[in-house]
């Protein structure tokens, strides 16, 4: 009979026993159930509960009628990167690499986990101008204006692009 699979064969003392195939094996749009093997002439499909990804997880495949879902780890940005689109249930996080600083420019805005580094070019002197505090790779230069010599005072020590100069 149509929709049916013969359960136990006849025998000559008995007839067979036929059973209803299973009509589906749950639905494929949430976590429902694959089929691993369809029916047979004596056998029902044989149904199986769909993976479930973890909140650690996301589903690089997803479930159909015939085969499972597929659930691969979640991993976070290397120590040289930072995440640029965020993992969802059906994707992994995209990372990105770090802007590096060159040696004329300094970090002005730090990276975050989500964010990439903005860097700046190191400000030059002016001529009328010294450098206090030289720039760090996360700092710019730090200037002063050069000591003017009042009119009854004398230089004696002139300004250099470090220093500052001194009168008396």
């Amino acid at each position: 009979v149509v929709g049916e699979y013969e359960e136990i064969a006849p025998t000559h003392a008995s007839d067979r026993v036929c059973t209803n195939i299973t009509t589906t094996c749950g639905n494929t749009t949430a976590y429902g159930q694959w089929m691993e093997a369809p029916h047979t002439r004596t056998s029902d499909r044989v149904c199986r509960n769909a993976t479930v990804c973890t909140d650690e997880e996301y589903e690089s495949e997803a479930l159909t009628f015939t085969s499972d879902r597929i659930c691969l780890p979640l991993t976070g940005c290397r120590y040289n990167e930072y995440q640029a689109i965020a993992a969802t249930a059906y994707s992994p996080a995209v990372c990105a690499l770090l802007t590096v600083c060159s040696n004329t420019e300094y970090e002005s805005v730090p990276a975050t986990y989500t964010t990439d580094r903005t860097c700046a070019p190191i400000t030059p002197c002016l001529v009328s101008q010294f450098i206090q505090r030289v720039a760090t790779a996360t700092s710019n230069n730090v200037f002063r204006d050069f000591t003017v010599c009042g009119d009854y005072e004398k230089e004696t020590r002139a300004p250099t692009p470090i220093s500052d100069r001194e009168c008396i």
